[in-house]
């Protein structure tokens, strides 16, 4: 269990040689190539018999129904290096539609519902369950516990389930002591597999828990994850150049603080500034660590990380050099916002792009903890002062 307490759920990897090469970037979207951007399931975390909505976001070519097929594992076994392999793929029976997320992208929703028996029949929660849980954890749990079996235990979390809510108090102590780490122990990954028409698989994890069946009772601590939120942006233009960090708080530079109320930024450019863009998240949500649900921490708040996409006008590109498009690094955190650095374009042809930041939220140490994702768009105009 070593490296399959590390594995976030949800993770989209891009395979395949439709989506291998990047001649730029990766952050840099083509037009002639189809780009997810996002999976964005909601909820971000279900339990056995739930409905989940899914919205896969691309960018670059324009993507339809008709161009993609679905199947699903619901099945994932971890092999002895912590790597998921999926030993069956069915179809997914499922009726996808085209979604509006905005005019730039192309966005393909469908619902789909998760198996009663999932949990039940999954390799990576074993029938010798305490087995496979480190000793340390196992002696934790009591004797009683140990000795039931994968199919007793799920009856008895899917009772205490449906009755946790009526009536708390009659839940057992000792089952109440324990349920942070049963709840994890018994936390089943699946994933969705996309073809695009071309060649281009896209892979995504999603995990099923019982967790959510137990939030609302008031007596009981269990974490449940959400989608995070993109609460708002602004453009930092710091009369410091050239300057590789900034932060607001501490900043010794004369500094313009310019907020993002639309979806639209008209940026002035002066080649003697620095620029930056805070993204301020929202929705943190906490979690407990497979150490923490025995006693040994506390709960903790996720980490929010950000992904930037840009996509340019293919008629601006001519005769303009890739290393002088805008560009947007990665993130620092810094007074309570995601600073990232804007390199304004280094030539004056360019006068705009298409962005997308992605934020999905992460926290170490959880098995097969659910990721939640969230995306917005922006269009920059440029306006270049001598």
């Amino acid at each position: 269990m070593n490296n399959s307490i590390l594995l976030i759920a949800a993770t989209i990897a891009l395979i395949g040689s439709g989506c291998a090469e990047f001649p730029t970037s990766y952050s840099r979207i083509e037009p002639d190539k189809p780009r997810l951007l996002d999976f964005i399931y909601e909820p971000a975390e279900a339990a056995p018999g739930d409905t989940v909505l899914l919205k896969a976001v691309f960018a670059g070519r324009d993507v339809s129904p008709e161009d993609l097929t679905w199947e699903v594992s619901w099945n994932i076994r971890v092999n002895e290096y912590g790597v998921n392999t999926a030993p069956d793929t069915v179809p997914l029976e499922i009726t996808p539609v085209a979604y509006t997320f905005s005019d730039r992208t192309s966005c393909i929703a469908f619902t789909f519902v998760i198996p009663d028996h999932i949990i039940e029949n999954s390799s990576a929660v074993p029938d010798n369950w305490t087995a496979a849980i480190p000793e340390y954890y196992r002696e934790a749990i009591s004797e009683e516990y140990r000795s039931f079996s994968k199919k007793e235990f799920l009856q008895m979390i899917d009772l205490i389930s449906a009755s946790a809510s009526i009536a708390p108090e009659s839940i057992d102590e000792e089952f109440r002591q324990f349920l942070p780490l049963l709840l994890q122990c018994f936390t089943a990954p699946m994933q969705i597999y996309c073809r695009v028409d071309g060649g281009h698989e896209i892979v995504s994890s999603y995990s099923v828990r019982y967790n959510s069946r137990f939030a609302s009772v008031p007596q009981l601590t269990i974490p449940v994850n959400h989608n995070p939120m993109i609460d708002s942006l602004c453009i930092y233009a710091v009369e410091k150049k050239p300057l590789m960090f900034f932060n607001p708080a501490t900043c010794n530079y004369p500094f313009t603080r310019m907020p993002v109320s639309g979806d639209t930024v008209q940026l002035k450019v002066d080649e003697e500034k620095s620029y930056f863009i805070g993204t301020f998240t929202g929705n943190v949500d906490t979690s407990l660590s497979i150490d923490a649900t025995l006693g040994n921490g506390s709960p903790l708040p996720e980490q929010h990380l950000t992904q930037w996409y840009l996509e340019f006008d293919q008629e601006e590109l001519d005769d303009v050099a890739p290393s002088e498009l805008m560009l947007i690094t990665n993130d620092d955190f810094a007074a309570g916002q995601h600073i990232s650095h804007l390199y304004p374009s280094l030539d004056h042809a360019i006068t705009g792009c298409t962005a997308w930041i992605e934020v999905r939220d992460a926290f170490l140490n959880e098995l097969y903890r659910p990721q939640g994702s969230m995306l917005r768009e922006l269009v920059f105009r440029f306006e270049y002062e001598e």
